[in-house]
């Protein structure tokens, strides 16, 4: 049997990737029996792209027939990709992910941005239709083929329907700013980094990119080597804080970044991107796929584990860790964008939940009334805060850096105790004291 088009493009005492085993020929997609698994890989090769992986049968052999995007799968319904038809990957392509070595064929990082089950629905001879249903995905896609091409098959990719149920719409773009400590110190139970000396900016990530300040004024435009951070996140959806930067011999320079601030005729951005490009340094992941909104961290199994899967780990973690059961109540130190309230909500849990950003109060008030939970929220910082009756259970996920006293803190934990309640305090919140 001749040696697999897959094999031969690979040198596998060079890289991890497996090796094929099976007929050097690849499938019909139109015509072979069909599996039921897709996996889709985010490609950081020459070119950033998305890997199309569908199970089929060549013989007995499953296969994953396999379709690079240039331009990534289409979010939205109606959008239109290319699709360059490639070489059948073997079914154990489907758990790879990692670094293709310099050298090899495909080198670069490779990530699967979705995995799940694949439901063909039809196949007309050029368009094959089918459902993916993912840990990201779930909606209906279809491939027309269009010609071929110095020896390769083009496609076109669409969506047809976005079939996701319960998606939230992300929370407004406001950055979580430092607050004032009680002085310098030197504690392993906290990380520093630099002052970057740049602009906050929120980036909301979706179809497109776009760049918002602290002030709510949209700085898109400015930072035109920017606009496609929405491509490189393993997320259909997302809004991450973070702040951009001038790098001066790979020093961060308020004074370069003043060259850029304030230009706005298009010739001299472009010309000012080239010259002198920013940085975008991220602090934190606020929003993901439409799912959860949190500042804490997740809670991971294994170093590719979708983060939506750590964060509801996270969030069952401390619900547990406190014993909450349906009619207890409990008190959310720091709303945030309402995850803890939602996901205790839901669940029957009588939470009151205290912030001290008006926006996070709206928001989260508006989350209670659409999915009538059985919480409050209320504007109020936690040492203000004079509850008209014990909790079961205190939970603070990650806003200890706002409670500095800490002898107080913890009186005020025992004080809103019922006798028994506990306090899930989260490891990455806190000070050893």
């Amino acid at each position: 049997m001749a040696e697999s088009t897959y094999n031969r493009k690979r040198d596998f005492a060079g890289t991890s990737e497996p090796a094929a085993v099976g007929s050097d020929a690849d499938v019909d997609p139109m015509v072979a029996p069909t599996g039921q698994l897709f996996v889709i890989h985010q490609h950081y090769a020459t070119r950033l792209h998305h890997d199309l992986r569908l199970e089929m049968l060549n013989g007995s052999t499953p296969v994953l027939v396999s379709w690079a995007i240039p331009k990534l799968l289409p979010k939205r319904k109606g959008q239109r990709h290319l699709a360059v038809r490639t070489e059948d990957h073997p079914y154990e392509y489907a758990t790879f992910s990692g670094s293709i070595p310099e050298g090899n064929y495909g080198a670069g990082e490779v990530r699967i941005f979705d995995t799940g089950e694949f439901e063909p629905l039809e196949r007309d001879g050029k368009k094959l239709s089918f459902r993916l249903r993912g840990e990201r995905l779930d909606g209906v896609f279809h491939l027309i083929h269009t010609r071929d091409r110095d020896g390769k098959e083009e496609w076109l990719v669409l969506q047809g329907e976005d079939l996701r149920q319960g998606l939230e719409p992300h929370p407004p773009p406001k950055p979580m700013l430092a607050s004032v400590g009680n002085g310098p110190f030197d504690d392993p139970a906290w990380s520093f980094e630099p002052k970057w000396d740049g602009i906050r900016a929120i980036a909301i990530c979706g179809v497109e990119t776009t760049l918002i300040s602290r002030n709510d004024n949209d700085i898109t435009v400015a930072y035109p080597e920017l606009s496609a951070i929405n491509n490189q996140l393993v997320a259909i959806d997302a809004v991450i804080d973070g702040e951009i930067v001038a790098l001066a011999d790979g020093v961060p320079s308020f004074q370069a970044l003043q060259g850029r601030m304030h230009l706005r005729d298009r010739a001299s951005i472009e010309k000012a991107a080239k010259s002198l490009p920013v940085t975008y340094m991220v602090f934190d992941l606020l929003f993901l796929d439409g799912r959860h909104r949190s500042y804490s961290h997740g809670l991971f199994e294994h170093t590719d584990e979708p983060l939506e899967q750590a964060m509801t780990r996270k969030l069952e973690f401390a619900l547990d860790a406190v014993g909450a059961r349906p009619g207890d109540r409990v008190l959310d130190i720091g709303g945030g964008w309402g995850a803890f309230v939602e996901f205790a909500g839901k669940r029957g849990i009588h939470v009151t939940s205290l912030t001290i950003s008006e926006r996070s109060r709206s928001y989260i008030q508006d989350l209670i009334d659409r999915e009538r939970l059985p919480c409050e929220v209320r504007l109020e910082h936690f040492f203000e805060h004079e509850p008209t009756e014990p909790y079961d259970a205190i939970v603070n996920l990650g806003v200890s850096e706002h409670l500095p006293d800490y002898d107080e803190t913890l009186r005020r934990y025992y004080d809103f105790l019922k006798p028994g309640g506990r306090v899930y305090l989260d490891a990455s919140a806190c000070r050893i004291k």
